[in-house]
């Protein structure tokens, strides 16, 4: 009767544990389910604060609701300063030619002349058209174009530090018959490719935009023909108008990997040391056939090659005025132009390629096909970009 008992005592105490187990099995499993409710509760939470935000930093979009906009203006502090609005159409690019006294190069101007003649673009003027205009006409002038020469065989490469003018006074005599031409620049430097005539014209070049409010200088070679329609395509696209205009570099990419390597471990350390320490050892430039930076980023470029006295440079002038924007404290925009997005020509040297491309744009004016193909003549504001233009 004993063994009875202690049986059903035993069986007793099973059973209570049992019940005391089962009931902290409940009680996890319901922590367990109210932890992970509270956790999609936060997430869902979040993800609509997510979306909320988003919808305000939508920008330049005509549809939106006024409940939209308002939430906009309130987190207004908050945006991006990078982030750029709805393009307002002003565009203001002065479009530099380096060229020489040289009897090929005398015939690149001529080229460039005929197009932009054939062209007939109201957007497109001479530098001194530019500046004879009245304020209220001007500014109809977007590709302000120029070219640039040096013009004083006595005198040193470069000029970054305003001791002397920057032109020299005109007449000048020379081989070319459209030397002294008012579209033409006539810097106070000695000719050179490599020693200093492009940073001398970033200088130069800065200094006028800031002078007439323009937002971009342009280094283009003589052989580099443009496509006039589109180049507007591409910058009505992919110029930032000012204000966002800043640290904007912009043209064919190129790899120094390529070049042979330095022969001394002091010419390593010279030209390869920053580009170590600040880019991991990526060492790219923009090619020289056209590149186009902006003002602030010229004007850069210029104190960058008197305060540094070139002492990093390779003797390769687009290497070299890369070498200078990569310098800047500030992060560089660079914008790579790819072969399909290429709005110029190059090299453009003899007369079969010359002959293909007058012919095309002359086709591409006129309306009609070229080798089977119609390209485009509209490339207004609104024809780009399908609003019309609020600002010149």
């Amino acid at each position: 009767m004993m063994s009875a008992m202690n049986s059903s005592k035993r069986l007793s105490l099973n059973a209570s544990k049992s019940e005391y187990g089962g009931r902290i099995n409940q009680i996890f499993f319901i922590t367990c389910v109210a932890s992970f409710l509270l956790q999609l509760l936060a997430s869902v939470a979040s993800w609509n604060n997510a979306r909320s935000l988003q919808s305000t930093m939508m920008v330049g979009f005509e549809g939106d609701s006024e409940l939209i906009r308002q939430r906009r203006m309130e987190v207004a502090p908050i945006v991006s300063p990078t982030e750029t609005p709805k393009h307002s159409g002003r565009l203001r690019v002065l479009f530099g030619i380096l060229t020489a006294d040289f009897p090929n190069d005398e015939s690149y101007r001529k080229r460039h002349r005929m197009l932009f003649q054939l062209w007939d673009d109201p957007r497109v003027c001479s530098l001194p058209d530019f500046k004879a205009r009245p304020l209220e006409t001007r500014y109809e002038c977007q590709l302000i174009y120029t070219f640039v020469m040096a013009g004083n065989p006595e005198a040193p490469p470069v000029l970054v530090n305003n001791e002397r003018p920057f032109e020299v006074a005109r007449p000048i005599t020379g081989r070319s018959k459209d030397l002294n031409e008012p579209d033409t620049i006539l810097l106070n430097i000695r000719e050179n490719m490599n020693e200093g005539k492009s940073q001398t014209w970033m200088k130069y070049g800065a200094e006028i935009a800031e002078e007439y409010g323009l937002d971009y200088v342009t280094k283009c070679d003589a052989d580099s023909l443009l496509h006039l329609h589109d180049f507007f395509e591409w910058a009505y696209q992919n110029l930032p108008p000012a204000p966002y205009n800043t640290n904007v570099y912009a043209g064919a990419l190129r790899d120094k990997a390529y070049w042979p390597r330095h022969e001394t471990e002091q010419e390593r350390i010279r030209f390869e040391s920053y580009f170590g320490q600040n880019f991991e050892g990526v060492h790219l430039y923009v090619a020289g056939q056209l590149y186009i930076v902006s003002t602030d980023l010229a004007r850069f470029i210029g104190k960058e090659a008197y305060t540094n006295n070139c002492s990093y440079c390779e003797g390769h002038e687009d290497h070299d005025i890369s070498a200078m924007a990569f310098h800047s404290p500030e992060p560089i925009k660079l914008m790579v132009i790819g072969r399909n997005h290429r709005f110029w020509e190059h090299p453009v040297k003899g007369e079969p390629r010359w002959r293909r491309m007058w012919q095309r744009e002359s086709a591409r004016k006129a309306g009609v096909p070229f080798e089977g193909r119609m390209f485009n003549a509209k490339s207004s504001f609104q024809d780009i970009m399908g609003y019309p233009a609020t600002q010149q």
